[in-house]
């Protein structure tokens, strides 16, 4: 059986450069040498997001996630092709990936090793039974 988790929220960011750049096309590695520090490479997660069963909100200064980095996956990045103001991040935890650990926390990672974006959750606790596909949209408006 194979079921779909859905979190809830969403990541927006407002960039505008003077010169009419896109950071949706930076993140995804589809510009000139300029932003090379600035695309996403890979998606990380942990077991710290949660303390006493409850989601711990993301700090806006945090530098890496509030757990143990139990999984670090590379990330295929691209526009989406139906909405040019999104950049799609997917990631697969495979069936040999984090097992024996409840997830709750994940961050999207450039390719200078910066934090880009962070997200927690409820426990998942991850089986050597399932593999997941994560699919991060970052919308830019």
């Amino acid at each position: 059986m194979n079921s779909i988790l859905s979190t809830r929220g969403f990541v927006d960011a407002c960039v505008n450069f003077k010169d009419g750049s896109k950071i949706d096309l930076a993140l995804t590695n589809n510009v000139p040498s300029s932003y090379t520090n600035l695309y996403v490479t890979r998606m990380i997660f942990g077991d710290g997001g949660t303390s006493g069963g409850q989601v711990l909100l993301v700090d806006v200064n945090a530098t890496g996630l509030y757990g143990a980095t139990r999984a670090s996956k590379s990330v295929i990045g691209q526009i989406n092709p139906n909405n040019s103001t999104q950049a799609i991040f997917t990631s697969v935890l495979g069936y040999d990936d984090a097992n024996g650990f409840s997830l709750n926390e994940m961050a999207l990672v450039l390719n200078d090793g910066s934090l880009y974006s962070m997200v927690t959750f409820a426990d998942l606790a991850k089986t050597s039974s399932m593999s997941i596909t994560w699919n991060w949209t970052v919308s830019m408006v």
